[in-house]
């Protein structure tokens, strides 16, 4: 099996639309997340969430994907290295 290390960075132009609709995706896929940050922007609703994920790529394929499908989110994905066991 392939590991990888995964940085998502998860753009939000609505935090109260879309809260509970991210917070149930990044549930269902916390065995992969090792770190979230969420930044604010003090002017608006909106707000950056950044993820370190490690697990199978496929379920950090699935994880991108649950995200865009938010029509308030822009989801990006930066593979930082793979590891195979």
């Amino acid at each position: 099996m392939s590991d990888i290390i995964a940085g998502i960075t998860i753009l939000v132009n609505d935090r109260k639309a879309s809260h509970n609709a991210i917070n149930d995706i990044l549930s269902k896929y916390g065995s992969i997340i090792t770190g979230r940050m969420g930044i604010p922007h003090l002017a608006g609703d909106r707000s950056v969430i950044t993820l370190t994920l490690q697990g199978d790529e496929t379920a950090v394929d699935s994880l991108v994907c649950d995200l865009t499908a938010i029509e308030e989110t822009k989801g990006f994905r930066t593979v930082l290295a793979r590891f195979e066991s």
